[in-house]
């Protein structure tokens, strides 16, 4: 498999938010311009606010995103970490989050925290194996937390 990392481009905004789209289908869900503008614009959003935005690749596939909101007093956010059906539990989720939390670590951040949907199930093990604690919850979300 050849993967690579690649912080987000404006090249590749149509391709990000079709490969999100894409996998919310698998799930039922679908786009909401109040709530999901920052797929319109990823840099934007993460990278000029002090995050980033990291897109998993094989070849010229996006295969894998995953975005970090700088919420400040040190806190980050994960935000639309996907990875394609085919390629999860091949490691490339684990590539991905390294990734993000290597960038946190770089820029000081002391706790990351996110949401995470329950419909999102091999997600919610994969986070818990990573030390992230369910700090909150209610009908539709997990609000999970680990600092760093």
């Amino acid at each position: 498999m050849n993967t690579r990392i690649e912080p987000f481009h404006s090249d590749l905004q149509k391709q990000v938010k079709d490969f999100v789209l894409d996998v919310w289908k698998e799930f039922g869900l679908f786009y909401m311009p109040e709530y999901d503008s920052d797929l319109d614009n990823p840099e934007k959003f993460y990278i000029k606010t002090g995050g980033m935005f990291y897109v998993l690749k094989e070849e010229d596939k996006i295969i894998g995103t995953i975005g970090i909101i700088n919420k400040r007093d040190h806190i980050a956010e994960f935000k639309r970490f996907y990875i394609n059906k085919n390629y999860r539990g091949k490691g490339c989720g684990t590539m991905l989050f390294n990734k993000a939390i290597d960038y946190c670590l770089k820029n000081d951040f002391k706790k990351v925290k996110f949401a995470t949907g329950k419909a999102f199930k091999q997600g919610h093990k994969f986070y818990k194996n990573k030390g992230f604690k369910v700090v909150k919850e209610n009908d539709e979300d997990y609000y999970m937390e680990k600092f760093l």
